[in-house]
This record gives structure tokens, C-alpha cells and sequence, in this order.
């Protein structure tokens, strides 16, 4: 801040933390993306595209919570590595 900028407003403040608290945080937003990807892959097209991005997709995921979290997500929606990996390096 510069002596000639305006002072900020406290309400204002209060608003911007009130709003990123309701933000979803890197984490969250990592389950979520795995989860898309899992279910783009198990109940639409199980082609090389939608295989990968559930592969990096669970690679984050595992990154934040472990493979407990991603191995959950794959028996839940009955999917398997290996069937990831033949989608993936097929073509």
C-alpha cells in the first residue's frame, strides 16, 4: 500500500474471508477431480482419454490423502488399475 491508496474497508475484509472460507481448498478439489474421473471412465467411454485423466487424477489424489482414498474410489465404482492402464496405453 501506498500513502495514496484508499484505506481498506473492514467490512469489506470480513466479506473476503467469509467467501474464502466457503471456497473449496486444493484438497477438496483433488477428491473431486478424481471422483469425475473415475466415473467418466467406469460409466461413459473407457477410451485412452478419460483413462488417463483418471490416472493423473488419482495420482493427485493419492499425493494428498494416500492410496487408501484412491483404492476406496476404484473399488467403489468397480474399477481396477489394470483396467486403467490397458485404457490408457491402448491405440
Amino acid at each position: 500500500m501506498t500513502p495514496s491508496d484508499p484505506p481498506l474497508d473492514p467490512h469489506a475484509l470480513a466479506s473476503l474471508d467469509t467467501i474464502d472460507a466457503l471456497l473449496p481448498t486444493r484438497s477438496e478439489l483433488r477428491v473431486q477431480r478424481a471422483h469425475d474421473a473415475v466415473v467418466a471412465y467406469s460409466k461413459g467411454a473407457r477410451d485412452q482419454r478419460n483413462a488417463r485423466e483418471a490416472i493423473s487424477a488419482l495420482s493427485d489424489l493419492v499425493g494428498d490423502h494416500g492410496t487408501r482414498a484412491a483404492a476406496e474410489l476404484l473399488k467403489f465404482y468397480r474399477v481396477t488399475t489394470d483396467d486403467l492402464r490397458r485404457s490408457a496405453t491402448a491405440g
